[in-house]
């Protein structure tokens, strides 16, 4: 779950949230106390479970093994825009995203951390944890050459400061 500004928004495996028909996440309007899916008609949600959630402003980032979300072809990872009830892949062109499950996500300014299990990210090596620049959708890895990420697969990431901590 994480909170963005006066929602709640939850991710999973499921298919309602209080009486609304979701797919697999659903936002929790605070003030209304009312639930809503994410997208509309059949096409809301992922298809696919939600592992990870992240967010800042009026996006949220959403993680996991699915390969559609809002209806659309967008694998792994996705941006969900609050004001626009609209979604997004993050970058654009085919190597938008990373090539396997995540299981984690943290946002620090203008950066998105993203874990899992995967080898590359925005079509570039990334061994289980990369990052990309929000403002203009460029991929990278934690560390350099082959040897740049981890081992294993990675479930959990935080940020401080210039610090990013990765456990798995």
């Amino acid at each position: 779950i994480v909170l963005a500004g006066n929602n709640l928004i939850v991710g999973g495996q499921f298919n309602q949230a209080g009486s609304v028909q979701v797919n697999n996440i659903a936002r929790y309007d605070l003030a209304t106390e009312t639930w809503h899916s994410l997208g509309t008609g059949s096409n809301n949600g992922t298809f696919g479970e939600v592992y990870a959630l992240a967010a800042s402003e009026n996006s949220v980032f959403v993680g996991g093994a699915f390969i559609f979300a809002g209806g659309q072809p967008i694998r792994y990872l996705a941006r969900y825009d609050l004001a626009t009830d609209s979604w997004s892949s993050l970058s654009a062109g085919t190597n938008n995203a990373v090539g396997g499950i995540v299981h984690a996500l943290a946002v620090s300014g203008n950066k998105l951390f993203v874990g899992g299990i995967f080898t590359e990210a925005g079509g570039s090596t990334a061994n289980k944890v990369a990052q990309c620049d929000l403002t203009s959708g460029a991929w990278s890895s934690l560390g350099t050459g082959t040897s740049n990420g981890v081992g294993g697969t990675v479930r959990a990431l935080a940020v401080s400061g210039n610090n990013v901590f990765v456990g798995g």
